[in-house]
């Protein structure tokens, strides 16, 4: 996996990702592979802290490295770190792949293999069978792989024809196919929620209901990455309908992903189109000074007056926080399951009740600035544990400077109040099929 070092920083995002983690207490694999969560150690005479936090210029190539011999990190029991002593984990693109990306193809193995199985529950070998059995990945760029399967029924005279279809990128398809090991974490997650809830009802339902069905199970996250929320999904039809959309469509976010919602660029709509999601109406009088400062490349400082004006005004309720964070996890579709998968197992959020839920919550607005000069509004819940926080982050240099983007991300307190660990509740499916 390798360790991170100045040069590594400075390559692809790297420097936002680690700018990001500290500003958001994200926690840092060590090299003895413990997570810690990291801040800048400001008493550190030979630390050079123009290098970490530059602005524009710390993004370039002529960016200098910290001294040598600093330690220029330090964690809440005051022991300090030096780059080295950190492993360059997947986000720093040490482990070659896209963590996330992957796991839409893992997500669709798992959908195919229940499928194939129909009533019996599938295990982690068999997600692996499905994906070393997929052809061999040809090409650069977007790369799809497609097979079928006859699925078998109850009725032994009647076989079910199954497709898979999974899009990635060539890098991410060649991690797919064959680096098991760097993965098994999402796996069994996958396995887990597919052994249960509508995947597990589905196939149930195609394997006792004494026809022949068309089931298509599609991950096009390369092509499909900038249409609506829904990663991956599965079509069914039979001998007279066309194979359509049932209600297994699902929004997919692996390992510590918090992100369900962005809004990108720095124009003043943008803003309006971001804040009015959450109810709430962004003061005109702001545009002249906003349009100005960013005109100026002082994006920073736009957006630190925009997220002040929003906290000095503060007329959010609770149910506008909820239907924001709805509108930004389905955009309006009902059918749509936000899935998270980790090493601690598979959560589905629940929105059907989230708004009701949220709407009884006594939330707190907390406007944090980062060391990286760009704002952070969070709201919280009892105990100061974050329901939803809305930030803006860098997302790399293009010809006309840098790129920012507005995101919307989900907190613990979210979690515990609509995340639901995977059940054997089975879940209401259509009877046409």
């Amino acid at each position: 996996m390798g360790q991170l070092s100045w040069p590594e920083l400075q390559k692809r995002n790297n420097i936002d990702t680690f700018i990001d983690k500290i500003d958001n207490r994200k926690p840092f694999l060590t090299s003895a592979r413990q997570q810690v969560i990291l801040s800048i150690n400001i008493d550190d005479p030979k630390a050079d802290q123009q290098a970490w936090y530059a602005s524009v210029k710390r993004l370039q190539a002529n960016a200098s490295s910290p001294k040598r011999g600093s330690n220029p990190l330090i964690d809440a029991k005051g022991k300090t770190y030096k780059l080295s002593s950190l492993e360059k984990t997947d986000e720093f693109g040490g482990g070659g792949f896209n963590a996330g990306n992957v796991g839409e193809g893992v997500f669709a193995a798992a959908i195919t293999a229940r499928f194939l199985s129909k009533t019996k529950d599938i295990n982690e070998k068999d997600v692996i069978d499905i994906i070393k059995g997929l052809p061999q990945a040809r090409g650069t760029g977007a790369v799809v792989l497609k097979k079928k399967y006859i699925s078998e029924n109850l009725n032994p005279l009647i076989k079910d024809d199954l497709f898979v279809e999974i899009e990635l990128s060539r890098k991410d398809m060649d991690y797919f196919k064959t680096a098991f090991s760097k993965y098994r974490d999402i796996i069994q997650p996958a396995v887990d929620f597919c052994n249960n809830r509508r995947v597990k009802a589905w196939a149930d339902k195609l394997y006792i209901n004494d026809k022949f069905n068309i089931i298509k199970v599609k991950s096009l996250g390369v092509s499909m990455a900038t249409n609506g929320k829904v990663d991956t999904w599965v079509e069914i039809g039979d001998s007279k309908t066309k194979p359509r959309r049932v209600d297994i469509n699902i929004s997919l976010k692996v390992r510590d992903i918090g992100q369900f919602g962005q809004v990108g660029g720095t124009s003043f709509k943008g803003q309006q189109k971001l804040w009015g999601t959450f109810g709430y109406t962004v003061d005109s009088s702001l545009e002249k000074k906003y349009v100005e400062l960013v005109a100026q490349q002082k994006e920073p400082q736009a957006f630190k007056l925009m997220y002040q004006s929003i906290l000095k005004s503060m007329d959010f309720t609770a149910k506008n926080i909820g239907e924001g964070i709805l509108y930004h996890a389905t955009l309006g579709d009902p059918e749509i399951e936000l899935v998270q998968l980790s090493p601690k197992g598979a959560v589905v959020y629940e929105f059907d009740q989230a708004v009701t839920t949220i709407s009884r919550q006594q939330l707190k607005p907390e406007l944090i600035i980062g060391d990286s000069n760009l704002p952070t509004l969070r709201f919280l819940g009892p105990g100061g544990q974050t329901l939803v926080q809305i930030r803006v982050k860098k997302s790399g240099v293009t010809s006309k400077g840098i790129y920012y983007r507005s995101v919307v991300e989900k907190g613990k307190f979210l979690t515990e109040l609509i995340g639901r660990p995977i059940s054997n509740t089975k879940m209401p499916i259509e009877n046409q099929y």
